[in-house]
């Protein structure tokens, strides 16, 4: 087979591997700040309130 043919094939992996990589660093991310939410920790919610954190159980979160 020629470069030329393989070359899309290439950067279609490439642009695949990076944005992987990407979703892996935001997920590690979020995780990290729900391990370090405490309670008084302000925080906003994806509806965009801006509440502070009164509780911290293992599955939930007071605000």
């Amino acid at each position: 087979m020629d470069l030329i043919t393989l070359l899309p094939f290439i950067v279609l992996i490439g642009a695949m591997f990076l944005m992987t990589r990407s979703a892996k660093k935001k997920q590690a991310a979020a995780a990290q700040m729900r391990n370090d939410m405490q309670p008084g920790t302000g925080v906003r919610t994806i509806g965009g309130m801006y509440a502070t954190v009164k509780e911290v159980h293992d599955d939930t979160v007071l605000l």
